[in-house]
């Protein structure tokens, strides 16, 4: 809901609450990750990604985010390998 209403460091805050009650759930850890991408913090966005990733490796948009975050960092190195993965689990870009 928050991040709906780009209300970016308030779902930082609950989300990492919901992480600490439950932290086996891939999305909560994939909404924080793009909450910290809109607020900047592409490192952090990037750990949660990673930790989305851990928990549910079949979830392609993940590594689109992943190296989206990587990108923003200078790592077109691993941004690649994201989205070759990506690719492998079947995500298409879609066309513009």
């Amino acid at each position: 809901m928050y991040l709906e209403h780009k209300e970016f460091a308030q779902a930082v805050e609950d989300l990492t609450k919901a992480i600490a009650l439950d932290p086996s759930v891939s999305l909560s850890y994939n909404s924080r990750g793009l909450a910290y991408c809109y607020l900047g913090q592409y490192q952090k966005a990037v750990d949660d990604f990673s930790r989305s990733i851990q928990l549910d490796a079949g979830d392609a948009q993940t590594y689109v985010s992943r190296a989206l975050a990587y990108e923003q960092l200078g790592r077109q190195d691993l941004a690649k390998m994201d989205r070759a993965k990506a690719s492998e689990l079947g995500y298409k870009q879609e066309q513009q």
